[in-house]
């Protein structure tokens, strides 16, 4: 043992073997960390893409819900609010869970679409509560109340799922920390919190549509003025 330890203490060992075989050791070495690197950066990037992919199409679904309320509304919409959008971000949600990690995202997204569904039920009752008091509006005027009252709500939701689209899939998810609005409160003791906040949106959809029924009939007034104006200028006089 004491002739191995001399010979590799020697000068000229060390400068013929010691010196490349510790080279070695180090490039190997070096190699192995490189490669470990390569490998964990290309795994998360695959993640990152799985990840956006997904997201993406969560967002995708989100514009679309959103996008059945733009415009003209289906007068079944009106009169009975079971929102198709809803079901379809339940679902989207649901398929991006077993993805995306947990994240607020998430759950404001499905909360969005829980927030908008219960206020256009407020919606409404306020238009069937009016219409028992004679105050009833055609069809566009019921459309654009309903659109004005909850479009603070379907314009987070439109947000929402613009930036899942954008979103590269490298965490954290967008969003989420912070919804603009607040969410109707659930669970039992929050019943009467959540009832202010479904008639806020029902207050406010009655307040549009009272003075879109105000126009209305003053819109209806003219109109029949300018037609008696009109079947005066055509009688013939006497």
């Amino acid at each position: 043992m004491g002739k191995f330890w001399q010979e590799v203490s020697n000068a000229e060992w060390m400068a013929d073997v010691g010196v490349p075989l510790a080279a070695t050791l180090l490039a190997v070495l070096a190699g192995f960390l490189s490669l470990r690197r390569q490998l964990t950066h290309d795994r998360e990037l695959a993640l990152a893409q799985r990840r956006s992919e997904v997201a993406h199409r969560l967002g995708s679904e989100v514009l679309r819900a959103v996008g059945l309320m733009d415009g003209r509304i289906p007068n079944k919409y009106q009169t009975a609010p079971d929102w198709e959008g809803f079901r379809i971000v339940r679902l989207a949600v649901n398929e991006a869970s077993i993805v995306l990690p947990r994240h607020p995202a998430l759950e404001h997204v499905w909360l969005g679409a829980v927030d908008l569904v219960r206020a256009w039920r407020s919606c409404n009752e306020s238009r069937e509560a009016l219409a028992l008091n004679g105050i009833l509006l055609e069809e566009r005027e019921v459309a654009g109340a309903l659109m004005e009252t909850i479009y603070p709500l379907t314009k987070a939701l439109r947000n929402a799922g613009e930036e899942l689209i954008r979103w590269t899939g490298h965490l954290p998810l967008p969003g989420g920390e912070v919804w603009p609005l607040p969410h109707v409160p659930k669970g039992r003791g929050n019943r009467e919190a959540a009832e202010r906040w479904t008639d806020y949106y029902a207050n406010l959809y009655e307040r549009k549509a009272r003075e879109m029924h105000r126009l209305l009939e003053i819109r209806r007034s003219e109109e029949a003025t300018r037609e008696v104006l009109r079947g005066n200028r055509h009688r013939p006089r006497p």
